[in-house]
């Protein structure tokens, strides 16, 4: 996604329907007004200015362009303005291209859903003898992440890595997060091994059939796949940030095949579209399937996607209806694409400031565009739901720690000023809103519905959720202690990494078990119950010691959805 952070939206099932041709024969002014104008025009404004870096804005309706306007400069030096000709990164939505190409492939019989990767990528370990392309399309293969393998190999979290080190990342697994077909889990790995399928498939190239097979024959003349981050580009706009109010520039951060080396305009994204929506390249049905969320069966279970399509764009709840979307960050570029596919509504924003997310624009512009689909409010009231009447010691009684074992959050409950609150690590809390018997309303800004239902009995938990996911998640109760020196100076030591023999030293500092590596830098571990610690760093969430017979530690188990899935096992000691 993916900048491939734990992102977490609680998303739907979206019933996507074609039959495009009697909405695109409506006039331009059915689509678009003068106050939609201006109110986009005010939206984007901060953007528009000529001594600045700025972004280029698209709105599509009915498979039409109604909005096409480009803000600030693509060049702060040089004084050049953006324009819908410059280019810009994709950043993750590259994955969504490379989701196309495959159907392209799979339309003129060069390729199968069913088809093992094996059968094109005979490098691969023997564990993936069973992944099929449907299951990197669908994110199901049970590969991991290459972002996450280069962290447990000592990596920094924003490390630029090459397509080499990417694929020998892939190569070096051990063994498989999940059986192939059995769950989805984001995995920029499915993305860059179908990148390798289609270029082993075309012959080509991963580029070079981009190039003359998809982008050449649509009149895509702007848009490619780079092949390496010092590529140059002509016309290509530059990418900065702010620093103390001075603008600095920023380096493209990576260049994956697959994953983020897609680079186009507003101009060509706007034949895009409109191929999506009369493609030729592609049959209708691939077009439907591409657009239609994950639903697979494992052993007799119909496994149902909260929200990714073989397309690769999530769906999500909005102001009383659904729309899909797409983010991506790279060096400085962001980019942002929201979808209502049966309304032939597309919005983009490429934007070269150095912002983090600008996907609110499109989302507005969504509701700018179609205020007859998007009928509910933006804002929930909270002041109409009705409550139910708690004192201070009925409260009290949801108190305390919880923690998911299968993510490694933890969470806390606490009573401030009469109001329950769910409270992060990070400090940050949301009031709860007590709706029915043990069951409270997260009241969040915006139009989200998020709950919070808590058991009864012994063995307390909650379940976090939406309306549609009520137990997304699961957090079991528990009682943090804090152990002394005595108890931390047992876990003490040099761990080793089983597969790409990276040292970790664990020590004591400040009272806190530390977890340090010259690369990765220190994570401060918080203990949880047992032999089990916590952390706030991304991909060391949830570490489980492992004890000999004698009670010895000998590793630390990196778990991985509840399940031991990295060691780093204890250098030996002559007294162990």
């Amino acid at each position: 996604m993916y900048s491939h952070q734990v992102k977490f939206s609680l998303l739907v099932v979206l019933f996507i329907s074609f039959g495009l041709e009697d909405l695109y024969s409506q006039t331009y002014s059915d689509l678009w007004s003068d106050e939609q104008e201006q109110k986009i025009n005010k939206m984007v404004e901060r953007w528009d200015n000529q001594t600045k870096p700025g972004a280029a804005v698209l709105v599509m309706n009915s498979g039409k362009p109604v909005y096409k306007k480009c803000f600030g400069l693509a060049d702060v030096e040089n004084k050049i303005p953006i324009k819908p000709s410059t280019i810009f990164p994709l950043a993750d939505l590259s994955s969504h291209f490379t989701a196309v190409a495959t159907f392209v492939l799979i339309d003129k019989g060069l390729l199968s859903l069913d088809t093992p990767i094996t059968k094109y990528l005979s490098d691969m370990p023997d564990f993936v003898s069973k992944v099929s392309i449907k299951d990197l399309l669908q994110h199901s293969s049970g590969i991991d992440d290459f972002n996450r393998l280069n962290v447990l190999a000592g990596g920094q979290q924003d490390e630029v890595l090459t397509q080499d080190i990417a694929l020998k990342l892939l190569r070096s697994q051990k063994n498989i997060l999940f059986q192939p077909g059995s769950r989805t889990q984001d995995s920029a790995g499915n993305m860059l091994l179908l990148a390798e399928v289609i270029d082993s498939v075309s012959n080509k190239g991963f580029a070079r059939f981009m190039r003359e097979d998809i982008f050449e024959p649509l009149g895509m003349f702007n848009t490619l796949s780079i092949e390496n981050i010092d590529q140059h580009i002509e016309n290509a706009a530059l990418s900065y940030t702010s620093e103390n109010d001075v603008l600095l520039r920023k380096r493209t951060a990576s260049c994956i095949f697959g994953v983020n080396s897609i680079y186009s305009c507003l101009n060509d994204l706007v034949k895009w579209e409109q191929h999506l929506n009369s493609p030729t390249l592609l049959t209708l049905e691939s077009v439907k399937k591409l657009n239609e969320l994950i639903e697979f069966d494992y052993q007799g279970k119909t496994i149902k996607s909260t929200g990714t399509t073989l397309g690769q764009i999530g769906y999500h709840w909005e102001s009383g209806a659904h729309k899909s979307w797409m983010r991506g960050n790279s060096g400085g570029f962001s980019s942002s694409v929201t979808k209502v596919v049966h309304k032939g509504f597309s919005s983009y924003v490429l934007a070269n400031t150095g912002e983090a997310y600008t996907g609110w624009v499109t989302v507005r512009a969504a509701l700018i565009t179609l205020p007859d689909f998007f009928v509910g409010p933006t804002m929930i009231d909270y002041s109409k739901i009705t409550t139910l009447q708690l004192d201070n010691k009925e409260l009290e009684s949801y108190c305390g720690d919880y923690w998911n074992e299968k993510s490694g959050f933890r969470r806390k409950i606490v009573l401030e000023n009469d109001t329950l609150r769910y409270t992060r690590p990070n400090g940050d809390s949301t009031p709860l809103l007590p709706i029915e018997n043990n069951r409270f309303q997260m009241m969040t800004p915006g139009d989200n519905w998020y709950f919070l239902k808590f058991s009864e009995g012994k063995n307390p938990y909650f379940h976090y959720g939406s309306r549609e996911f009520p137990e997304y998640y699961k957090f079991d109760a528990y009682q943090p202690i804090a152990l002394n020196d005595s108890k931390l100076h047992t876990y003490e030591g040099s761990y080793i990494d089983s597969i790409f023999n990276v040292v970790y030293d664990l020590k004591i500092e400040k009272d806190q078990l530390t977890l340090k590596n010259y690369r990765l830098g220190d994570v401060p571990l918080t203990y949880v119950q047992g032999d089990t610690f916590s952390s706030d760093t991304q991909y060391f969430t949830n570490l489980k010691f492992e004890r000999n017979q004698l009670g010895n530690i000998t590793g630390i188990h990196l778990m991985h959805n509840g399940k031991e899935n990295h060691l780093l096992y204890k250098a030996s000691r002559s007294n162990d």
